[in-house]
């Protein structure tokens, strides 16, 4: 049974089943307003919703959240805004159809959610894009605007991808909520990242267990807390120290895992979907499709001099032809990930690369040299003192990176 922390006041209780976890988590009670919270008559979305917060906290004599959700047309900067309820009601689907008539559809649905006590207020905001086709409502539903807009990201939470942005947003700020005193510590820290085993020496494991002292934090400057742009159920995306251009990642495995070889068959099934996943969003951003590779070590060898010991493929959305260097080691094609275990016995170390064209090669050496891969892309880039993560940390690129793509990524979410 959920403990019961702060209450989230809101006008419906059923679109909040999909979030429970994180409800849970925090410890929120779902509460419906005794009577309708004053809404002040404003252009100032944000002021609107954290003055609604401070009449729900006087209304119930104690701090609460509040939420609320509308639609900003590109066509119509700032537009419909706090009013999307009114415009859809009032506008219909014709009068919509003429609005954007010689206009783009795209936009952005986005959830802002509000924390008081009466008095003083915090506030976050999530958002996701795409574009809004109006056409007849099929039956009954959560509402018109939920059929009508198209999210550009795919998956079974991208129509609800707003709303999670904003809660995951405000479940990383929850500790300002306690210091308050408004709500109590939530189980779980949302910095923690890690599921199953980790080793307490490998940097990667450090971070994603959300230790402050970790070789990111300190390089970073603790800006952004943490790097990670999204996580599913065995995986996590964030971009790379060492950051040579714009829409580099890391897939990390969530558990210490010593290479990709080693991973379970329903992890490899997960892997091949995320990868996918991520071609597809990279290439959309980028205009490339990414190169993927990771370097495996071999049987009864730790910590390689390529990299750390602890799954994880390197991607990057670089047009490059790594076959003319690749080819100086033995190695074949390999179609499924799957064929990944067959490396686990093997006495050298592997390379497998996925690339821009889709197919898969693996290649195996004693000793590659460290920072092969990197070395040969940053060259053939133009940046041939941006190979290693210490002379060129990449910091600029890297936040970059973590603001176009953090949340991004729709079909594959872990809560």
């Amino acid at each position: 049974m959920m403990r019961k922390n702060i209450p989230l006041v809101t006008s419906n209780l059923a679109k909040y089943a999909l979030f429970h976890p994180i409800l849970e988590r925090l410890g929120v009670e779902l509460v419906t307003s005794p009577q309708s919270c004053y809404e002040i008559q404003s252009d100032d979305w944000v002021e609107i919703i954290k003055e609604k917060a401070r009449a729900a906290a006087r209304s119930l004599g104690r701090p609460c959240i509040v939420d609320d959700a509308g639609l900003l047309l590109d066509a119509y900067p700032g537009f419909p805004g706090a009013y999307t309820k009114s415009v859809i009601r009032s506008l219909g689907i014709d009068g919509l159809v003429r609005l954007l008539n010689n206009q783009t559809p795209s936009g952005r649905l986005v959830a802002n959610l509000a924390c008081s006590d009466g008095v003083e207020c915090f506030h976050w905001m999530g958002s996701v894009q795409g574009s809004l086709v109006p056409s007849e409502v099929r039956g009954e539903g959560p509402g018109p605007l939920h059929e009508w807009f198209q999210p550009t990201v795919k998956g079974p939470f991208a129509k609800s991808l707003h709303r999670l942005r904003a809660w995951q947003a405000l479940e990383r700020d929850w500790h300002l909520l306690c210091e308050k005193g408004w709500a109590y510590p939530a189980d779980g820290d949302p910095f923690c990242y890690t599921r199953g085993p980790t080793s307490g020496s490998c940097v990667f494991c450090v971070e994603l267990s959300g230790d402050p002292g970790s070789v990111f934090e300190q390089l970073s400057g603790g800006w952004p807390r943490d790097r990670v742009v999204h996580m599913s159920t065995s995986f996590v995306l964030l971009p790379p120290l060492g950051q040579f251009m714009e829409g580099g990642l890391l897939l990390l495995t969530r558990k210490h895992v010593k290479s990709m070889a080693h991973l379970e068959a329903g992890q490899v099934s997960e892997l091949e979907d995320l990868m996918s996943e991520v071609t597809t969003t990279l290439r959309g951003a980028y205009g490339a499709n990414p190169v993927f590779f990771e370097h495996g070590p071999g049987r009864g060898r730790g910590k390689s001099t390529c990299c750390v010991d602890h799954a994880h493929l390197n991607i990057f959305p670089a047009v490059v032809n790594l076959m003319p260097l690749l080819g100086q080691f033995p190695g074949h094609e390999i179609g499924s990930l799957g064929e990944l275990a067959s490396l686990r016995d093997n006495d050298d170390d592997y390379i497998f690369v996925q690339h821009g064209d889709g197919t898969r090669t693996v290649h195996f050496s004693e000793d590659f040299p460290s920072q092969f891969i990197r070395r040969e892309i940053t060259r053939q880039l133009g940046y041939p003192k941006r190979w290693h993560w210490r002379d060129y940390p990449g910091i600029a690129e890297l936040r970059t990176t973590y603001d176009g793509l953090q949340g991004g990524f729709a079909e594959h979410v872990s809560f």
